[in-house]
């Protein structure tokens, strides 16, 4: 054994973080809509669906759950389409005219 110092040059980066990948921009809220991670995809979230976000279908659309054969891809279909022309309807009336 020496007594010869050790010299340790020692460098902490930050992890570089991933590309974010764009599923789709939602038409209502022009907001980008990312990819889910896995554990958003393993969790018991609501899936985005594309045209309109979640979060604006919640907002805008409405739909009664009726009808002979009802099943889940049929109500997310009509409830985002309830969305359109509710926010639609709302912007006419109250002369937002975004989309002249």
């Amino acid at each position: 054994m020496t007594d010869d110092p050790i010299d340790f040059d020692i460098v902490v980066t930050r992890k570089p973080q991933p590309e974010r990948e764009i599923l789709f921009v939602c038409l209502l809220c022009e907001k980008e809509i990312e990819t889910p991670t896995r554990w958003q995809r393993a969790s018991f979230r609501p899936h985005e669906r594309e045209p309109i976000c979640s979060a604006c279908t919640r907002r805008w659309g409405s739909v009664s759950n009726s009808g002979p054969v009802f099943n889940r891809q049929n109500y997310h279909t009509l409830r985002q389409f309830s969305a359109i022309t509710n926010c639609l309807t709302w912007e006419i009336q109250n002369g937002n005219r975004r989309y002249r």
